[in-house]
């Protein structure tokens, strides 16, 4: 079977019931707690879904203590967005906070009479400027990129704490709660929630697919018989397998290093382009091995974004042939004779080594008569040595020894 087929019939049979796809969730409030456990509930009670809630006390470090718990990925808010997004080792998910949910935390905030502070942090988009009209003249957007600016954002409103009402996440509405200001929570929508939950499914599904084709490549690549190497358009190293790593005795880090650093021997994949696609069967001598290697460009929708170079060590090979015509020459397989020593002196005898000479260059039959002992031998031995064939056994047959049947089959092959 096809390599190619097989990888693609067991990348088609892994499902998500073989991957690990927990998800934590910290929840801005109870409210949205109990929303992710309504609408979820199967995979709460099965551990699917962990759910913290939000502890300004412990923000920093809530991203981290999900990932402890077994989370392969986070969803979190506005501050616990910003506050676990490159805290952890797993893909941190916006629950983002839309417009639709803020204009209706105004809408509600209205029925207060206030001012309106309306408190976001810098990852939740809404335009004020584009909804100001319709809203309140009267409201006043306060944005903040660290919990520890929010608590200075509501304070500053405590003197006219009887004026006004926040509209905010989880940490400023608690804020305005300690300050006794009136708060407004912006919660989050079913469908909001449905979707961050169903794009982080998505994403754990990506990723162990992606996880698992690079591991496929990986093995396939280590138990190839050929050494492989690949570079970016910028000539960093981007795959390489052990047999490469074999040949150059590399045993540092080799992903992500220029070419020229180090496989420097290998910087003639870079010879390759547009014009010159392909190098074929390029005979390389590194330190004690000799390859063959062919290069190619790595063509993604006409741009070149790499070059891949694949080679193997023929070293072992070259001494096997050696041995081999060692022992073809002991047996006689081997062709003795050069034009350089047939010792001539006529015209016509010069004439025909330099016709012979021409013959040898062309891959065509050869017919050589003459009387017995004006040399056929020598010029048949002194053709093949100067042809493509010379590294190949000379054999010689005594057609005379033959019968007319056996020396058919001899010449032209058996049936």
């Amino acid at each position: 079977m096809n390599i190619n087929i097989l990888i693609k019939m067991i990348i088609c049979s892994v499902g998500d019931e073989d991957m690990d796809n927990t998800i934590g969730i910290i929840a801005q409030s109870i409210e949205i707690k109990n929303m992710i456990v309504d609408r979820f509930s199967e995979e709460v009670k099965k551990g699917h879904i962990i759910i913290d809630l939000l502890d300004e006390d412990k923000i920093e470090q809530q991203g981290k203590i999900l990932e402890k718990k077994g989370a392969k990925a986070i969803i979190a808010r506005s501050g616990g967005y910003i506050h676990t997004i490159g805290t952890v080792d797993v893909p941190t998910i916006n629950l983002e906070m839309t417009t639709i949910d803020i204009l209706r935390a105004i809408k509600k905030a209205k029925s207060y009479n206030k001012h309106i502070v309306l408190v976001l942090s810098d990852v939740d988009y809404f335009d004020y400027e584009e909804w100001k009209d319709i809203i309140s003249p009267s409201m006043t957007l306060e944005r903040f990129n660290h919990k520890k600016q929010i608590c200075d954002k509501v304070k500053k409103y405590l003197p006219k704490k009887d004026e006004v009402v926040i509209v905010g996440g989880g940490i400023p509405c608690r804020y305005a709660e300690n300050f006794n200001i009136d708060s407004v929570f912006i919660t989050a929508s079913k469908e909001s929630i449905r979707e961050g939950v169903k794009y982080a499914k998505q994403l754990l599904s990506d990723l162990h697919t992606q996880k698992y084709n690079k591991e496929i490549l990986k093995n396939t690549l280590d138990v190839v018989h050929d050494s492989v190497i690949a570079t970016d358009n910028t000539g960093k190293v981007i795959l390489f397998n052990k047999k490469a790593q074999e040949i150059f005795h590399k045993n540092d880090d080799i992903l992500g290093n220029d070419l020229n650093r180090v496989f420097p021997e290998l910087n003639f994949i870079f010879q390759v382009n547009e014009k010159k696609p392909l190098i074929k069967n390029k005979i390389v001598n590194i330190k004690e091995h000799t390859i063959t290697a062919n290069v190619s460009i790595i063509n993604v929708e006409n741009i070149n974004e790499g070059y891949l170079c694949t080679f193997q060590d023929i070293t072992k090979l070259q001494e096997l042939e050696k041995k081999i015509r060692v022992k073809l020459n002991k047996k006689g397989l081997m062709a003795k004779y050069k034009f350089e020593d047939i010792i001539a002196q006529s015209p016509v005898m010069s004439l025909t080594i330099e016709k012979a000479k021409k013959i040898a260059i062309h891959d065509n039959t050869t017919m050589i008569y003459g009387e017995s002992g004006t040399g056929k031998e020598m010029f048949a031995q002194s053709i093949h040595n100067m042809s493509e064939r010379k590294h190949f056994p000379f054999v010689a047959i005594n057609c005379a020894a033959l019968t007319e049947s056996l020396l058919e089959s001899e010449l032209f092959g058996y049936e």
